[in-house]
């Protein structure tokens, strides 16, 4: 999760450790611009282990993600020992590996200006 999303979303930036995770595909999902973890066999999915998340934004995090993606423990043995949790697509992807750096360039803007406070101004008007 990038940086600018985890502060618009929680406030916070939290700590992060770069992995690598086998058997795994970080995948392009259909008609979207974000992706979707699946396990894919022969793959390897890149991406960041992300260090004290506080369970009001653990709680937000999983909110935002919504139905599609379901939360799934990692064996830790891929992860080095670590316990770790990831949010695994559960419909129908490409199967086309993710472009992070088409994301950022394109995209990642539209969501820390646009979409994560539209969906946080929701989010508060049903808590009301």
């Amino acid at each position: 999760m990038y940086e600018d999303i985890q502060s618009a979303l929680t406030g916070h930036i939290f700590s992060k450790q770069s992995t690598k995770i086998p058997g795994y595909l970080v995948s392009q999902l259909h008609d979207s611009d974000v992706p979707g973890m699946v396990k894919r066999p022969h793959s390897c999915a890149n991406g960041y282990i992300l260090n004290n998340v506080d369970m009001h934004s653990f709680a937000t995090i999983k909110e935002w993600e919504g139905d599609e993606y379901s939360l799934e423990l990692i064996p830790s043995d891929l992860v080095g020992g670590k316990i770790c949790y990831t949010y695994m697509w559960t419909s129908n992807i490409t199967g086309l590996l993710w472009d992070k750096d088409v994301f950022q360039r394109k995209h990642l803007q539209w969501y820390v200006d646009i979409e994560i406070p539209e969906y946080l101004k929701n989010k508060v008007n049903k808590e009301s």
